[in-house]
Formats: C-alpha cells, sequence, structure tokens
C-alpha cells in the first residue's frame, strides 16, 4: 500500500457468533447466547457491547449488509492512525453475517469518561495523541522503501513531491469522502472536499446560484487564504467531540476516522464544531505543534467542507452556516 504504512489483516467471518467465537474466546452458537447492551450516540451504526458467557466483552457496531465498506474504511482508518503511535480504538474482526441480514465490526471497549471532565490531565493526553498522530511521517504512495528511519529519510529529502489524499475513497459520515491523490493541497481542497460536497448541495437542491458561485469564488482562491505545507500530515478526517474518548485512566483516544493525508489544520479546525473541546486540550497540543499566524480567521475554510457534509447529511439547519462562509470569502 506505501512505503510508510502497512497494515496487519484483520480477520473477516461471515458470521457474527463466530466472529464473537473467535475475539472472545468463547463458543458462540447463536446470538441468543449473547447479551447485548445497546448504546446510544451513534447515527449511523447500531453500537452496542456483546458479553459473552466467560464475562468477556466486545464493542459491536452493525449496520446493513450493503454498508460493510463503510465499517471496512473505519477499519483500516483505526489501523492507519494505530501505525502512528497515537492511540485509537483496536479493530479485532468485521464481516458480513446474511443470516442476521448485518455487516458487523467488532473492537475493543474504551472504558471512557465523558468529554466534559473537567481533568486537564486527560485532555493533555488527547492532545499528546493528536500530536504525535500529526508528527508521524505520512503515508504516502509510490514511493521506494528508504533504509533506515522514515521520518529522517523525508526530512533529508528535500525533493520528495508531496501527495495529498488516501490510497482509496472513504466516508465522511455516511457520505462517500473522495481521496484521489494530488500533488497542489489547494486544488485538493477544492476539486475533492469543497468541490464534491457543493455539487451534491446543488444536485439535491440545498444551495441556491448565488452561494454556489461564491464557494465557486473561494475554491480558487484556495491559496491566498490557507497556508501552505512543509510536509503534510494523517489526519483524522472527522474529529469532533462525538470522535474522541477520554478513558477512566485519562488516557485519550481517537475513534470513527475518516483518514486522508492534508494539512494538520483542518483537524484542529473542526475540533471547533459542535461544542468543541476544552481549552486545555489547544495549549497542550499547540505546545507541541505550534498553529501557524491567523488560523483563527482561516479556520472557517475548513469548516465550510462539515458544514457542506452536515447540510447534505441532515438539511436545512446547516445552510446559515454554510451561505456564512461562503459569503465572507467568496464574495466579489
Amino acid at each position: 500500500m506505501s512505503a510508510y504504512y502497512s497494515h496487519t489483516p484483520i480477520p473477516y467471518f461471515t458470521s457474527l457468533p463466530a466472529a464473537l467465537t473467535a475475539v472472545g474466546h468463547c463458543p458462540v452458537s447463536s446470538m441468543h447466547e449473547v447479551t447485548l447492551q445497546s448504546l446510544s450516540g451513534g447515527s449511523i451504526n447500531a453500537a452496542s457491547i456483546a458479553c459473552l458467557a466467560n464475562n468477556t466483552q466486545v464493542f459491536v457496531k452493525q449496520n446493513r449488509i450493503a454498508a460493510l465498506p463503510l465499517l471496512k474504511s473505519e477499519l483500516i482508518g483505526l489501523q492507519a492512525i494505530a501505525s502512528t503511535g497515537a492511540c485509537c480504538a483496536q479493530p479485532l474482526a468485521f464481516g458480513l453475517d446474511h443470516e442476521l441480514g448485518c455487516s458487523f465490526l467488532l473492537l475493543t471497549i474504551i472504558r471512557s469518561s465523558r468529554l466534559s471532565i473537567t481533568q486537564a490531565t486527560g485532555w493533555e493526553d488527547l492532545a499528546a495523541q493528536l500530536a504525535t498522530l500529526h508528527r508521524a511521517a505520512p503515508p504516502q504512495p509510490a514511493i521506494s522503501k528508504p533504509s533506515g528511519n522514515a521520518s529522517e529519510h523525508i526530512a533529508k529529502d528535500k525533493s520528495l513531491v508531496w501527495q495529498y489524499g488516501w490510497f482509496e475513497d472513504n466516508f465522511i459520515g455516511s457520505l462517500p469522502q473522495r481521496n484521489n491523490w494530488q500533488t497542489d493541497w489547494h486544488q485538493f481542497f477544492a476539486e475533492q472536499r469543497l468541490g464534491y460536497q457543493t455539487k451534491l448541495a446543488l444536485d439535491n437542491g440545498r444551495i441556491d446560484r448565488q452561494t454556489l458561485r461564491q464557494i465557486e469564488q473561494l475554491q480558487g482562491r484556495l491559496p491566498d487564504y490557507l497556508p501552505a505545507i512543509a510536509r503534510p500530515s494523517l489526519l483524522h478526517g472527522d474529529l469532533w467531540s462525538g470522535n474522541a474518548l477520554i478513558d477512566d485512566n485519562n488516557q485519550g483516544y481517537l475513534i470513527d476516522p475518516a483518514v486522508y493525508v492534508g494539512h494538520p489544520e483542518a483537524d484542529i479546525a473542526m475540533t471547533r464544531l459542535f461544542g468543541g473541546f476544552d481549552t486545555v486540550f489547544y495549549k497542550a497540543y499547540t505546545e507541541q505543534l505550534p498553529l501557524l499566524p491567523d488560523f483563527e480567521e482561516r479556520q472557517d475554510i475548513y469548516n465550510l467542507y462539515h458544514y457542506l457534509n452536515h447540510l447534505n447529511l441532515f438539511g436545512g439547519s446547516y445552510l446559515g452556516a454554510v451561505k456564512r462562509i461562503a459569503q465572507r470569502f467568496g464574495s466579489s
């Protein structure tokens, strides 16, 4: 897949009981033998904790048969994050169960506190996990494997042309996320982030022609607004407060990723949405990886992508934010 990223194959099963048997080390012939504790909070997958006869517990995500690619993308994203040394949920098995009519993904359980906790150490550790992700040598396509440490090779090789994207398309929420590799960050963000979602919104009658023109103007002006990247990072890609956890030992974890290689500012910008993270998190992160000047002024541009995605997923309550950002940065 990449000189700098490889993953260990995760077992694929054609039966959920068989998967639980394998990962739980306890015979399960039927789901009637399993106690399922449903969990709230997921809007895409059904989430539960499976309690087996030997008291082993496994986190289970289930969806429609057709949603297997979505769960597989999550699995691959978690493996990519883990390869950087950052803490994240650990996938154990996945597959399809035609008898139950579902696709599934099994993960280890994270015993988590709420992200509203006041203990600074939990937020500090979560910031450390994200900084670890962003500091790591990002996966790249079609590069011969260097000798020695990949990060050292990257630092010395000034001729390396960075590419932005991912090895395959994945998902942002339940919608496709386009990830074709490109060598220009601004072009990548214009076309595969803003462009795809804007076209979808227009086709579905979510935005008007004036807003479309403003977004198109913004796409052409991205080199004026977004800084160039000395070296891109592997991104979580969907980092709002619902996709991060702090466990009962104040260890931070990243969950539910939509990974790609891009500018780390895009991740930080999204942490400001939908309630945001504690100020302790930002202080701890910037002590390790300082933000470039004027980030506060341009964070809305990164988040326009997510507002458009939410507009396409959930409707008009996000239109005001889309129009506000489009007018601010895309008016003549």
